[in-house]
């Protein structure tokens, strides 16, 4: 990591880094809390890590394991961005079809979280009953932060409240 000087290198860091975001990868992210990781966060992890490498995917998919999505009853689950597609209680067959599916631009309609009130398949986490009724203050940036990459905190804007 380059060492800043300044407020003024934070902002300039903040900025080159939303910049060098290419829109058009797509990005796996893996909540790895603790009751993800109860529930086989880390084996779905390694899969995807695995499936990216054999298939030599990391030009056109990115890895993000974070902290809590807070959707616990769903563990482990899997977010893809930009697109915004949620797949609720992953396994690790799944996560291989779904690395698959990411490259290919495609939707698994059978792994999309299901409406228990209408039966319903929900593709976009935002739409989902237990997060639609949300406004994520204090978790709402927590699928854009791998807590041990300080540069996806950076991007997100954070520490730049050192700045006003």
């Amino acid at each position: 990591m380059e060492l800043l000087h300044s407020i003024d290198d934070l902002e300039l860091l903040h900025n080159r880094l939303i910049e060098d975001t290419d829109p058009k990868i797509s990005t796996i992210v893996i909540p790895a809390s603790t009751c993800a990781q109860a529930s086989g966060a880390n084996d779905i992890i390694r899969v995807a890590k695995k499936e990216i490498l054999k298939k030599k995917l990391t030009e056109k998919i990115q890895l993000r394991v974070t902290g809590c999505h807070g959707f616990c009853q769903m563990e482990p689950n899997v977010l893809i961005e930009p697109r915004g597609t949620f797949y609720p209680t992953v396994n690790m067959k799944d996560m291989a079809r779904i690395v698959e599916a990411v490259a290919e631009d495609e939707v698994l309609d059978d792994l999309l979280y299901t409406d228990s009130n209408t039966g319903k398949h929900i593709e976009k986490a935002k739409d989902i009953p237990f997060f639609k009724m949300q406004a994520r203050t204090i978790m709402g940036q927590n699928d854009k932060v791998d807590p041990i990459r300080i540069y996806n905190y950076i991007e997100v804007g954070g520490y730049l409240s050192f700045a006003g």
